[in-house]
């Protein structure tokens, strides 16, 4: 893998997009001092993902934005392309080619880009980590980060050295494993936490539950025992209406028959009474035989009228004189009977009633009787010469009376024929009626028990609703409403009411529960079981991680002691080359340092209780943190001895000799572990002539290992390139860039 490609556009100086294209060797990039050439190196850094300004020279993230100059407008954003080369497939990735963006904006936005893919920061580190390559490793050194080498502390450097030692990625996941330790320990101590709060409400609910479920229990015994008490009940006076309604039924059809005699006989009666010519016929030969009765009366009364003024004209003329009294006894008993004839006649014109008809009848006849009896006690006294005339109407008027007498008499003999027959039919009238009360009789009681019936059976209907309302009423209670047809249907006795008080009271007993109880606990109990699994991942999670880190620590410890080993060992061969002789080592110091865990003494609400639970799982994630985080602290001190010299310390070189002392330990390391590539900006600049050559030509040997982009003054150092760029700057304050093979140079020059 090499480095294919640089494509840079409104990076600092670089406002236009340039293109630097690399081949696997050395790259030159040279000019003067201020055209810019440094930028690329910077450009480099962070595209790689560099976050120090500082190192970039700058202060804040848009100073990295071409801010324009007096002949050209500043730019909105900066952004820097690198593409590596891995077709070799000799990285450990599945790209043959691999493409990095940054991309910044005025204002503060940003984004990456992996192949033209957003991607986040982290993920792009952890990948280049593994290629050897980063923002702080030694893939970019500058002239200024030669001197820090030397100048940084043991402990300090050991950063450095991890990377060359390419234990930087074990190192990164050790870092990653912790962090997620320390979380997963956080979490699990909020999970302890939270399920130390949530333990006693889930004991409580699965109580309430329990109950709840031991209440379910009997309302449904109860229900059971209910539908049984009302179904037998339903069915029973089901049962008994049914019953009833049947035998009102038979009471109506005999009541209708009943009904149908009644009135037949009603109408026979009618018949009979209406419709008897009997009857007619005896009425009109009463009131024959009372007109002739009446008008024999008239007769007599006419008669006795006549003899009495026959009587009284010829009183002087009797040979034997009457004596006075007799005439007035005649006179008032005559008066008397006319009185009463006129009364009787009246009442007889008043007569309503058959029975009062013949007796004022008969009356009449015993008063004409009486008549007859005067008559006859006078008629001596009265017996008297008449004129013919009067004697003329006497004897008419007897005449006429023998005549009603004679029709009377029929009529008499005809009314006692009628009597009979009247009799006869009265008599089957009276009969008739007799079955008619009879019959009515019984259809009044037909009608009183179906009455009585028809109220037995409402009173039940009554009793049936009263049921059914109670049923429904106790049924919502436990388990809402039920067929009572479906449970008559099914009955098969009624229930014990002692059993049925002692569930309702046992139901009193458990009392109320809020039916939202079960499924607040299944919402609790979910979440204390997911808590509970919860706990359970995290602990294991955190042993896995636990096991991590410890094969990382060894891992580590074992690659970086034998890469170390080599480094110290190029280092001194480096060294002996630059300077023609001294001695040089790589020596590891250790210093036991506390490093505070961040966040030791904060405290998870939820009081002692709940920080005592938490302690379970605490102290040994504590132990475990501390024991990686509070461990033996390695640092890497250089000695340096030029020839001739007693020095030890590098602290006591000379410029010269700390740049020659710095160059030989960034090409052991080069050569222990190489980049993809490495960019060196000024490295040689402190050299004189005879170190250059020494400089070029370890440049040249490591050439073979890795690729390297030079940025440099140095003539021997341009002579070892491949490909020279230079940078130029005009006065539009923007970096212009010039390349040239120096293989077609050559060439070129020969002719």
């Amino acid at each position: 893998m090499y480095l294919d490609r640089l494509e840079i556009a409104g990076f600092k100086s670089f406002a236009q997009k340039v293109s630097f294209t690399f081949n696997r060797g050395i790259t030159a990039v040279v000019g003067p001092n201020g055209s810019g050439k440094s930028n690329l190196a910077d450009a480099i850094r962070w595209v790689l993902g560099e976050q120090s300004m500082k190192s970039l020279r700058g202060k804040k993230s848009e100073d990295v934005i071409f801010s324009g100059s007096e002949k050209s407008a500043r730019l909105g954003f900066a952004e820097v392309a690198l593409t590596l080369n891995n077709e070799d497939g000799q990285a450990p990735i599945d790209y043959s080619e691999l493409t990095v963006s940054r991309k910044v904006y005025r204002s503060g936005e940003g984004e990456y880009l992996l192949n033209r893919q957003a991607s986040r920061l982290t993920d792009i580190t952890m990948l280049l980590a593994r290629l050897h390559l980063g923002s702080r490793t030694y893939s970019v050194i500058g002239q200024g980060m030669v001197d820090a080498i030397l100048a940084l502390s043991p402990f300090e450097r050991k950063d450095f050295f991890d990377e060359a030692a390419g234990v930087k990625p074990y190192e990164l996941k050790r870092e990653e494993a912790l962090r997620k330790l320390e979380a997963s320990g956080e979490n699990l101590k909020l999970a302890l936490v939270q399920l130390t709060e949530l333990t006693p409400r889930v004991r409580y609910l699965t109580r309430q539950v329990r109950r709840l479920e031991r209440r379910d229990e009997i309302v449904r015994e109860l229900r059971a025992l209910l539908e049984g008490h009302y179904g037998a009940e339903w069915k029973k006076l089901q049962e008994e209406i049914a019953r009833l309604q049947g035998r009102g039924q038979e009471q109506r059809r005999a009541k209708e028959g009943l009904q149908e005699e009644v009135g037949r006989l009603q109408q026979e009666m009618s018949a009979l009474t209406r419709e008897s010519a009997h009857a007619a016929s005896f009425d009109q030969l009463q009131k024959e035989y009372q007109k002739s009765l009446q008008e024999k009366t008239h007769l007599k009364e006419e008669e006795v009228n006549i003899k009495m003024r026959v009587a009284v004209r010829s009183r002087e003329h009797l040979k034997t004189a009457v004596p006075l009294s007799i005439v007035r006894e005649a006179h008032m008993k005559l008066a008397r009977l006319r009185e009463e004839y006129t009364l009787l006649v009246k009442r007889l014109q008043g007569a309503r009633h058959e029975e009062d008809v013949n007796a004022i009848t008969q009356k009449l006849v015993q008063l004409i009787e009486r008549f007859q009896t005067v008559e006859a006690v006078f008629d001596p006294y009265l017996r008297i010469e008449a004129d013919n005339d009067i004697q003329a109407s006497l004897n008419e008027v007897e005449k006429k009376v023998e005549t009603v007498d004679a029709r009377l008499a029929a009529l008499q003999g005809e009314l006692e024929k009628l009597a009979a027959t009247e009799k006869q039919e009265r008599e089957k009238i009276w009969q008739v009626q007799q079955k008619l009360q009879h019959e009515q009789q019984k259809l009044n009681d037909a009608v009183a028990v179906e009455n009585a019936t028809r109220v037995e059976a409402a009173r039940f209907e009554t009793r049936r609703d009263d049921i059914a309302r109670e049923a429904q009423e106790e049924f919502e209670k436990y388990g809402g409403a039920a067929d009572l047809d479906a449970l008559a249907a099914k009955s098969q006795g009624g229930a014990d009411p002692a059993e049925i008080h002692r569930l309702k009271h046992h139901l009193e007993q458990i009392g109320g529960i809020d039916p939202e109880v079960e499924k607040e606990y299944q919402e609790i109990s979910a979440r204390h079981t997911f808590l509970e699994t919860h706990v359970e991942d995290l602990k294991k999670a955190i042993g896995d991680l636990e096991i991590v880190i410890a094969e990382l620590d060894t891992t580590i410890a074992v690659q970086f002691t034998a890469s170390f080993k080599q480094i110290d060992e190029g280092f001194q061969r480096f060294f002996k080359t630059l300077f023609g002789g001294g001695r040089s080592r790589l020596v590891l110091v250790k210093e036991v340092r506390e490093k505070e865990i961040e966040g030791d003494d904060v405290e998870e609400e939820g009081g002692e209780a709940a920080q005592t639970r938490s302690e379970e799982i605490d102290d040994p994630v504590k132990k475990f943190l501390d024991k990686h985080k509070r461990k033996d602290h390695i640092g890497v001190e250089i000695h340096a001895t030029p020839p001739g010299k007693r020095l030890s310390s590098v602290n006591a070189l000379s410029g010269g000799e700390r740049a020659l002392t710095s160059i030989a330990l960034i090409a052991s390391i080069i050569a222990n572990n190489p980049a993809p590539f490495v960019v060196l900006d000024e490295v040689d600049a402190a050299l004189d002539e005879a170190n250059s050559l020494r400089f070029s030509a370890i440049l040249e040997e490591l050439s073979g290992k890795t690729q390297f982009v030079v940025i440099t003054h140095n003539r021997a150092t341009m002579e070892k390139a491949d490909i020279l760029y230079g940078v130029t700057m005009g006065e539009d304050g923007i970096s212009k860039v010039l390349s040239l093979k120096l293989e077609d140079a050559v060439k070129h020059g020969n002719r």
